[in-house]
Order: structure tokens, then sequence, then C-alpha cells
């Protein structure tokens, strides 16, 4: 599980550097695959390694908002017409994030526009 805490920044970082739509769907697939095999305080320290390994992509966060970056990182893949898998997986994404961390990501995802 170790593994799997360390895997998600590094695949978050992946798919946000990264140009060519493949790379960026594979990413999202390995970050999707990671988490689904996270217990639910397991993902939630995963999200606050991301959270400290990526702190620069997301400088402006607020104190309260500081642990959910992965919000922040669906909305824009949610908007987007970039590609089909793209939007199937921020979906499935999204929706273990609201099954496994439904408390802390519901207000999150409001915040964000992608949920109502």
């Amino acid at each position: 599980m170790r593994f799997m805490r360390l895997v998600i920044p590094v695949l978050v970082e992946v798919c946000a550097a990264s140009v060519p739509v493949n790379i960026r769907a594979q990413a999202l697939a390995g970050m999707l695959k990671a988490a689904s095999f996270l217990e639910q305080d397991e993902l939630w320290n995963a999200i606050e390694v991301c959270y400290s390994y990526c702190r620069e992509i997301w400088e402006g966060l607020t104190r309260l908002g500081q642990h959910v970056p992965l919000a922040s990182f669906i909305g824009p893949f949610l908007s987007s017409r970039d590609h089909q898998t793209l939007l199937t997986g921020a979906l499935q994404l999204m929706e273990l994030l609201l099954m496994k961390l439904s408390v802390e990501y519901k207000s999150a995802f409001q915040r964000e526009g992608v949920l109502h």
C-alpha cells in the first residue's frame, strides 16, 4: 500500500504536465486503479502526500481546502472536450472519491462546480 500512496502524486504530476491525450488518459487510469485499491484512511494519506508533493501546483488553496487538491484537479477534465476517456476517468475518480471520502469531497466538488 505504500507504493500506491506514492504513485498517486506522481501520476497527478504526469497527468498535469503532459500534453498528449493518451498519456493523460493512462495516468488518470493509473490513479483510478491505485485509488480503488486503497482503503479510506490510506486514500486520505495518499491525498495528503499528493498535496505536499504537488504543493506548487495548488499554491492558491486556502488552509481549509488544502487536503482536497484532487477536486481542483478533476474539475477541468469534466469541463473539457479533449477526449472521452479523460471524461470517463474523471467521472469514475470523482465517484470513487465521493464513495470513500464523501464528507471531505462533497463540499469540495460543489465549490468546483462539478456537483450540485
